[in-house]
């Protein structure tokens, strides 16, 4: 950690994103590049994404470790996606945005970044040690807008989970983080901390804030708006892998905004409600299996009309998803299923004609192809 203190003690007063960027990067990408099962340990930037706004592609950053840097990524202009990663221990902080970032960062797990050590409560340092800082620095040649997206992470015993800040006046229109879908457990002193300038806000829904250590979810002089959070224990199911039981109250509690064409990008199929916090996965690589021997059998007299399936592996699933559609394409239900069958009795007697497609899934996040059957009465 003493080595890592240069960084912060090269500015006379404001320490500014803007000159440490691109500080001692481990991995530099400035082309379209998948990043996956790395491990980046002790360095000035983990990785440092910084491909430029006029290119059409993102780049991603995948199942991999940031442990003890400086920061851990910094994401820049594009929409890079940041996934299925774990940050703990960093030093300022896992995630730096800027330059415009419209970056997705979801499915993440944070854990205990911002802690730089002991620092005197005046310096301004202070205001952006966090597991993720939404810092507008460079503005030059870029959009003026900074409107990232962070969903369905996990954040324990971060200095808080998100800061959003201009250290000076800049020429950016907007730097307004949407948060949402997340835990925060045991943040100190705050959960969110938002700089003093108009153009620096946040936009929140449906977040879980878990802590007994502090006073208030907002530092600033500002309000955010954020609706539908709850404040209880997550219920996790063990303190390392943070996890949720099956009984925790995040189940299911989230926004369902994550439509198929909305943005989804085509491969997360969760028709139903969204969860509260990350979900673990199995690995990289992981090509779950569809359901297979998809068939009905009806029984009118007994008040039964089933849909059958067999579990297909491995890896073999946790579960199902049933989605139910009408000829036109409709939703009519989105149900999940821990076992091979579904009840549709009911449902036949609203409805002539219908579509059934079934998914296997895994922690509701990673799904199958689906298989689908026709119904008609």
């Amino acid at each position: 950690m003493k080595e890592l203190e240069k960084y912060c003690s090269e500015d006379d007063e404001i320490w500014d994103l803007a000159r440490h960027h691109n500080d001692d990067p481990s991995l530099w990408i400035h082309a379209h590049t998948l990043v996956e099962n790395c491990e980046f340990v002790c360095n000035g930037i983990g990785a440092l994404v910084i491909c430029v706004s006029s290119i059409n592609y993102q780049s991603a950053i995948t199942h991999s470790l940031f442990d003890k840097n400086f920061i851990g990524v910094t994401s820049l202009e594009k929409e890079h996606l940041v996934e299925h990663n774990e940050f703990r221990n960093n030093y300022l902080t896992g995630i730096a945005l800027d330059k415009g970032s419209r970056s997705i960062c979801r499915e993440n797990l944070f854990v205990g970044n911002g802690h730089m050590g002991i620092i005197e409560p005046n310096n301004p340092m202070n205001d952006f040690r966090s597991a993720i800082l939404s810092c507008f620095c460079i503005t030059s040649s870029v959009p003026k807008i900074q409107t990232p997206l962070i969903f369905n992470n996990t954040f324990v015993n971060n200095e808080r989970a998100l800061v959003v800040v201009e250290p000076e006046y800049r020429s950016q229109y907007m730097n307004r983080p949407f948060f949402f879908n997340n835990i925060i457990s045991d943040s100190k002193p705050c959960v969110l901390f938002v700089g003093d300038s108009v153009r620096c806000y946040a936009i929140g829904a449906a977040n879980c804030f878990d802590s007994q250590s502090y006073k208030d979810v907002v530092s600033s002089d500002q309000d955010w708006l954020t609706r539908l959070d709850m404040h209880k224990s997550p219920g996790f199911s063990d303190e390392f892998s943070y996890t949720l039981e099956k009984e925790s109250p995040c189940i299911d509690a989230g926004m369902f905004v994550l439509n198929p064409g909305v943005m989804s990008e085509k491969n997360y199929s969760d028709y139903g409600q969204m969860d509260i916090g990350f979900h673990q996965l199995p690995g990289t690589g992981v090509h779950l299996l569809a359901p297979i021997n998809l068939r009905i059998e009806e029984n009118m007299g007994e008040e039964e009309m089933r849909l059958l399936w067999e579990k297909n592996g491995p890896p073999f699933p946790h579960g199902y998803l049933v989605r139910v559609e009408t000829v036109y394409g409709d939703n009519v239900q989105a149900i999940y299923c821990e076992e091979t069958n579904f009840n549709f009795y009911n449902l036949a007697l609203d409805y002539d004609h219908l579509y059934f497609w079934v998914f296997s899934h895994l922690n509701r996040c990673v799904y199958s192809d689906p298989v689908m059957i026709e119904w008609m009465k």
